[in-house]
């Protein structure tokens, strides 16, 4: 069984005062849901247009470092519930 990056569901983050935040890959404005929402939180990101509550790591949902329009596809297909997104594939993972 492979493992991409996608399927990795949340990132974690520990801040300097010892609290942390569960972050969705695809739910760029950090509602805790992945929806259409999110798309246009991205697109405007894309487009340089003001966005509230942006998280870039939520946005980057192909995980590789950048956000762009194949962020865009990646979270339409995590919406539609495909799996066939595309993504870095990571290595050394084992299922669990």
């Amino acid at each position: 069984m492979k493992y991409h990056q996608r399927d990795i569901v949340e990132v974690n983050f520990l801040f300097p005062d010892g609290t942390y935040k569960l972050q969705k890959r695809g739910d760029a404005n950090g509602d805790g849901t992945v929806t259409v929402t999110d798309i246009a939180v991205v697109v405007n990101h894309i487009l340089q247009l003001q966005n509230t509550n942006f998280s870039f790591y939520g946005a980057d949902a192909n995980g590789d470092g950048s956000v762009t329009v194949t962020d865009i596809g990646v979270i339409v297909d995590m919406i539609l519930g495909n799996n066939n997104a595309n993504s870095k594939e990571l290595k050394g993972l084992e299922p669990q």
